[in-house]
């Protein structure tokens, strides 16, 4: 999926967007790079796949647990952003994603969680001006 995504968008970010150079960059030249490095990503997950099997005995099948607990919370996002808005939101999916992990605990959870939702509202809604409020309208009156 890596190299059939860096491969799509760097080319169209190569031949439907002026590239320019680096002295001049035109707006193709940032998503070519990033397609490029999402590429080579994409090799080295397909070497590391291709090694044989010395993960085969570690596996034990498909990894349920993390894959509902970060798709709960993809979710939980996209239905409550507005709402929460940026900070409660962020607290909410760190916090639900974060027991992907089962040897996770409750209290350790919490702070980070807590951390990092401080952390993303200052960046994106202050520093980048995200257009998603820290609080969303169900805490307005």
């Amino acid at each position: 999926m890596f190299i059939a995504f860096g491969l799509a968008y760097g080319y169209q970010s190569a031949f439907g967007l002026q590239v320019g150079t680096v002295r001049n960059m035109g707006p193709g030249l940032f998503p070519l790079a990033l397609s490029i490095i999402l590429f080579g990503i994409g090799l080295a997950v397909a070497f590391n796949g291709l090694q044989g099997d010395r993960l085969a005995s570690k596996s034990a099948g498909i990894p349920w647990r993390p894959i509902c607990f970060i798709s709960a919370a993809t979710v939980c996002f996209a239905l409550f952003a507005t709402t929460l808005g940026m900070l409660p939101v962020t607290f909410l999916i760190t916090f639900i994603a974060s027991f992907a992990r089962k040897q996770t605990r409750v209290l350790p959870a919490l702070f980070m969680s807590a951390c990092i939702a401080v952390f993303c509202s200052l960046l994106f809604t202050y520093g980048l001006g995200l257009p998603l409020p820290v609080f969303g309208s169900l805490f307005r009156s």
